[in-house]
């Protein structure tokens, strides 16, 4: 179907409307319309993203399945799930083929009419002789008493004077300068270190933007969780949702993926049924299943990651279908492969395998994501390990040697 019907009241973007008007085979009279040719409009709108349907402008990302968003709409996603298929989606997955396919649409420079492509526009703007440019002493006004203004501040670059106006910075007496906080400062380290649980809650809450606290908070959390000072369920909940937060405010920041992690895992061991469906509910599946796909080399967030998805789903089992609907046995499965010669990974692995892999169509799961493989290395890798043994034969016992893809 053409864009140009009217599809359910489906607006196209001003720019891009006229881009594929203007592109269109057969509008004009003499121009006949060849055959077998797929129109612009089908084109573009087949690489538009499908939330905002607009052409990516920049990069261009795609879940597990193949849906490409533009990268705007993909960091705004909430829950991280796929808007089409409703599949976890990873940190970082670029579709490169999609970026070369709209970097090869033809476009024409706002300002000559040239016609390049998109991918070269930006090349082309830098020598476009017809290209407006920015009057230098535009900062400090027209005129001659502007240029003079213009040159008496021409050592100290625009973005300089504007980060310090922005910074509201103030003298202090002495001379000195100091930047004006915004809020209030958050506590020392010292001071959080004896922070019961609201407090310690509340003050990653109210700071979560601050790698250091987040980090210092997630420790303290966990130190509570094992049994430090007393607290009650609700208080674990507050914490829970309280840690989602900070990983995913910082979803590239190791020790605070790390840190989170552990906090995830000690938080929700003791709670009920009810306090792991809460959790679960926060996204506290997913943003550690996104912590250990981002940083599948980091030995400790896979470790940490693997128990915290045993401690979330223990006894829960509409949890533990979340976590295997969003990857949780291929998450395993990769933890285990990256890691082959560190005992205590194989293990952790191993027994989430075991705990989540029950039933025909999970066992096939982790056929095809290469576990009886891993199982086997990690076997054959630490032979002396009485557990390693029995888990590993526990799982070549029940896993199909093939699977339906593979046969």
């Amino acid at each position: 179907m053409a864009l140009g019907e009217n599809t359910i009241g489906l607006a196209m973007p001003d720019a891009l409307g006229d881009f594929i008007y203007n592109l269109m085979p057969g509008d004009r009279e003499d121009e006949p319309e060849e055959k077998n040719v797929q129109p612009m409009a089908e084109v573009a709108f087949g690489l538009a993203c499908p939330v905002c349907f607009e052409l990516p402008a920049g990069e261009v990302h795609q879940c597990f399945e193949g849906h490409c968003y533009c990268i705007d709409c993909w960091r705004r996603l909430y829950p991280r799930r796929c808007p089409e298929c409703r599949d976890l989606i990873p940190l970082r997955n670029r579709s490169r083929a999609q970026e070369a396919r709209i970097a090869a649409l033809p476009a024409v420079c706002d300002h000559c009419d040239q016609t390049t492509t998109r991918g070269a526009m930006a090349e082309h703007l830098r020598s476009c002789q017809q290209r407006p440019i920015t009057c230098s002493a535009a900062a400090a006004g027209c005129g001659l008493e502007g240029m003079a203004a213009g040159q008496a501040t021409a050592k100290q670059p625009l973005s300089g004077r504007v980060r310090a106006l922005d910074e509201e910075e103030k003298e202090e007496e002495g001379g000195r300068r100091r930047r004006q906080r915004v809020g209030p400062a958050p506590p020392s380290v010292a001071n959080m270190k004896v922070m019961g649980m609201a407090e310690a809650t509340a003050a990653l809450r109210e700071h979560v933007m601050v790698v250091w606290v987040a980090e210092v908070a997630c420790i303290r959390l966990s130190t509570l969780a094992k049994g430090e000072g007393e607290f009650s369920e609700p208080l674990q909940r507050q914490g829970v949702v309280a840690v989602v937060q900070a990983m995913q405010m910082h979803p590239q920041v190791a020790t605070v993926q790390t840190m989170g992690c552990d906090a995830l895992n000690d938080l929700t061991k003791t709670v009920s049924i009810a306090g792991r469906q809460a959790a679960a509910e926060a996204g506290a599946i997913e943003a550690v299943m996104n912590a250990m796909q981002a940083h599948l080399q980091n030995d400790t967030i896979q470790f940490w990651g693997l128990h915290a998805l045993t401690s979330l789903c223990y006894g829960y089992d509409a949890a533990m279908s979340r976590a295997i609907e969003g990857g949780a046995l291929r998450v395993a499965v990769a933890a285990m492969r990256a890691h082959p010669q560190d005992e205590c990974m194989q293990l952790a692995g191993s027994s989430v395998l075991w705990r989540f892999g029950k039933g025909e169509s999970n066992e096939h799961q982790i056929t095809e994501a290469g576990g009886r493989a891993v199982v086997l290395a990690a076997m054959q890798a630490f032979p002396a390990c009485a557990k390693m043994k029995y888990l590993g034969k526990h799982l070549l016992d029940v896993l199909p040697l093939r699977t339906a893809n593979t046969a």
